[in-house]
């Protein structure tokens, strides 16, 4: 056995809260700022925004990644365990 499969799959997963956190933190930033007229606040918020986004799609990447690994694992696997029904794709 591996470590991969010694390890369940929601166990390698983190939560992925923060990007969205983020993303919800800038756009409150950008309001109190266009209330108050603080440009500055405004642009920390803009920033905020698009680094949550970025890290949503960090997250999505890795899961995807992981994905393809565990898929990866699975196969090896089966292909141990019957080694005459190997597929030929």
């Amino acid at each position: 056995m591996t470590l991969a499969e010694d390890i369940p799959k929601q166990e390698r997963r983190r939560p992925t809260l923060g990007g969205n956190t983020k993303k919800a933190k800038g756009r409150v930033k950008q309001a109190v700022g266009a209330i108050t007229g603080d440009k500055k606040l405004q642009q920390e918020g803009k920033r905020d925004e698009r680094f949550g986004s970025l890290e949503n799609k960090t997250d999505d990447a890795t899961d995807a990644v992981h994905d393809k690994f565990d898929e990866v694992i699975e196969n090896v696997s089966d292909t141990r365990k019957n080694p005459d029904n190997r597929s030929t794709s």
